[in-house]
């Protein structure tokens, strides 16, 4: 009886031992993401001044700008003698989230759903340079 017992236990254990981390490693993107993204702000020509719909994101080009995953930010630039200038950084899923298929069933299960309502896994990938357009020169007479 006591050796039984200890096989039922020791079988336990091992399951558990293997259990155990691939829940808690699940959600690969949710740990691999941060709260922001890094994205290189630019504009040809430089110096033009930005605005974003996040509140206290603003500067002039070159900028490297951290700006929050899972939010569309709006940049709306403006350079003297130029028309203003807008454009959307839209987030995209994270690869990481992929990861999530090599904890299992379980872990890969838990870790999916993590990952799709979590707004860390919605990264910023692609930096903003935007290009103004040569100021019109006027016909003289």
């Amino acid at each position: 009886m006591q050796t039984r017992s200890h096989i039922t236990r020791s079988s336990t254990t091992l399951h558990l031992k293997r259990v155990i981390p691939a829940l808690l490693l699940a959600s690969c993107a949710t740990i691999m993401n941060k709260d922001t993204s890094q994205l290189s702000v630019s504009s040809d020509p430089p110096g033009a001044t930005f605005t974003t719909n996040v509140a206290g994101l603003s500067g002039s080009t070159p900028s490297i700008v951290s700006v929050p995953n899972g939010t569309t930010v709006q940049f709306t630039f403006a350079l003297e003698g130029h028309d203003p200038i807008s454009v959307e950084s839209k987030p995209t899923r994270s690869s990481w989230i992929a990861g999530n298929i090599l904890f299992g069933i379980i872990g890969g299960v838990i870790g999916v759903v993590v990952d799709v309502n979590n707004p860390k896994t919605m990264i910023h990938k692609k930096d903003i340079n935007v290009a103004f357009a040569a100021p019109s020169i006027e016909a003289t007479s």
